[in-house]
Formats: structure tokens, sequence, C-alpha cells
């Protein structure tokens, strides 16, 4: 099995600055701590939990203007990144302003169903890399 990236990257279909904001409100609204803000870098604390079994972590979204809105890349303080952090800050946005770069459809092409809303990327993703044998040979 592969590891996981240690760079995410997701594409807003708002501006840069919007796109800030609701990271940063995503983050707060998901218990994490939004420490630097500045125009291009968010910094996400995560504090440690032992009743969630979650480790103190950071995580890092640089935000890039783009033609669709803005691009983010997020990337760990230290080692791999942890997806569930993600995917917490994910279903915290507001509805319709994530880009899903044609998921729904490959999705529903492979007999799948992300439900009414496409979140949960992250696990979609996890579940990819262990099904590398089915998926191979499948034209689209």
């Amino acid at each position: 099995m592969t590891s996981a990236p240690e760079t995410v990257f997701w594409t807003m279909l708002t501006g840069a600055e919007a796109a800030r904001d609701h990271i940063r409100g995503a983050g707060v609204e998901s218990g994490f701590r939004a420490t630097f803000f500045d125009e291009d870098r968010i910094n996400i604390e995560i504090p440690f939990s032992l009743r969630k079994r979650r480790r103190a972590a950071r995580l890092t979204a640089t935000v890039r203007p783009s033609a669709r809105g803005a691009d983010i890349a997020w990337t760990g303080n230290s080692g791999p990144l942890n997806h569930d952090h993600l995917v917490s800050i994910e279903e915290k946005l507001p509805e319709g302003v994530m880009y899903y770069h044609g998921l729904e459809d490959a999705a529903l092409r492979a007999g799948l169903s992300l439900g009414d809303q496409p979140r949960y990327v992250s696990s979609f993703a996890r579940w990819l890399e262990t099904k590398p044998s089915e998926l191979s040979g499948r034209g689209t």
C-alpha cells in the first residue's frame, strides 16, 4: 500500500481572501486553532487529545489565487499529513465552495456514490489506495 501524500491540494471556488476566511473559520469550528494568518498562509494548530486519540500537529495551508478561485496546498509540520484533520476542516466549509475535480463523476462511473454532498474526498482517496487491482485496466 502506498503512503499518503505529504502535500494535499484543494481548489476552492472563492477568491483567495474568502478561502482564507473559510479555512480559518472551519479550523476553529473543528476545535483547532488558527495561530498564524497572513495573505499567503494559515497555520492550523491541532491540540493533543488523549480522549480523541489525537497527537498535537500543525497544518499549513498556502493559499494562492487561481483561475477557478483559490488553490490551497496543505502540508504538515512533521511526518505524513493527517487526512482526518483535513476531512474535519472540509466538513465545516460552507456548501459549494470546494471544487472536486470531477470526483463525483468518477465515483459514479466506478459504481460508487458519494451521497448528496460530495464530502469526504480523503476517505475516497484512501479507498482508492486499497483497490488498485480492481481499478486497473478500466477505461474512462
